[in-house]
């Protein structure tokens, strides 16, 4: 009994924070999930910590450990659109979460399918790098802004000068 007024009272205070969906990195009690569903709260299980993080950053949400520990209210994150999809990949279905409505600056979703497996490897390790070199070029824009540089006058100019890159390049290769 004291169990289950404990779980009620901690539900509870879940509940006051009216959230529609709780991702939880380990296992949640059959009771909690039983309170959790009366009030309309969807339960994700399991999740990577990884994942939580993810979630968390691209919704705008604080990660609280525990919700006994909670002092005031903690910022909600925020999504106009959740669902849950299984995907078929041959002989395995893999459910996915989908998060739709962030804010497209704090993160994206890259969905690869199509090809066989080995090849959607690689173009993965593709879009991995490409992703890199997109931040390192937001990187040094921003390094060269700081440091009052003026970016080339027009787009011909820039390739003028990659173009006597590529033959100083292809000059000292031949030699």
């Amino acid at each position: 009994m004291q169990e289950y007024d404990y779980l009620k009272n901690l539900v509870a205070k879940i509940a006051s924070l009216t959230p529609d969906i709780v991702l939880v990195e380990g296992t949640v009690s059959r009771i909690a999930r039983e309170f959790l569903l009366e009030q309309g709260i969807t339960l994700v299980v399991n999740t990577k910590p990884s994942v939580i993080e993810r979630v968390a950053r691209c919704t705008q949400a604080v990660i609280f450990s525990s919700a006994d520990m909670q002092i005031g209210r903690p910022q909600l994150g925020l999504c106009h659109n959740f669902y849950v999809e299984t995907l078929e990949l041959g002989r395995y279905k893999k459910p996915l979460m989908f998060f739709d409505g962030c804010a497209m600056h704090l993160g994206a979703t890259v969905l690869l399918r199509g090809a066989d497996v080995a090849e959607l490897k690689k173009v993965k390790k593709i879009m991995s790098f490409m992703t890199l070199v997109a931040y390192n070029w937001k990187l040094e824009r921003s390094f060269h802004i700081d440091s009052f540089a003026l970016p080339p006058e027009s787009v011909s100019e820039m390739d003028n000068e990659e173009d006597d890159i590529f033959e100083e390049a292809q000059e000292i290769l031949t030699r």
